[in-house]
């Protein structure tokens, strides 16, 4: 990393070289390309649990940051996901909670009062 630093890299290179650290470390892509090379059993199954690990940690960042700078509208726009994450993690009860409130915005609550 120093010799790195040494190099005063411009912040286009810093947000192309994070650019593809999250590709192929924290995305779906990343699932798709580097964990799997085509075969099942060719499958490498620690790189994909870790770029599912990253993907769903910046996932919950992201739903931190966003409640944490009371930006709610970015907390609405990951609400699908969030609810698809915990439906396949058989959280049933967050689910619920979830889908009750996107049904709440979407066709119960006034567009002045959501």
């Amino acid at each position: 990393l120093e010799d790195f630093a040494k190099k005063k890299p411009t912040a286009e290179e810093l947000i192309r070289i994070a650019s593809k650290i999250h590709e192929k470390y924290a995305s779906d892509e990343g699932l798709l390309t580097y964990a799997r090379s085509g075969e099942a059993e060719e499958e490498d199954g620690i790189l994909r649990n870790n770029i599912l690990l990253n993907r769903d940690l910046l996932i919950f960042y992201e739903l931190n940051s966003a409640v944490s700078a009371g930006d709610f509208g970015r907390v609405e726009n990951m609400l699908g996901m969030l609810t698809m994450m915990f439906s396949g993690a058989g959280c049933t009860n967050y689910t619920s909670e979830l889908l009750h409130l996107i049904q709440n915005f979407a066709f119960v609550w006034t567009p002045e009062f959501s």
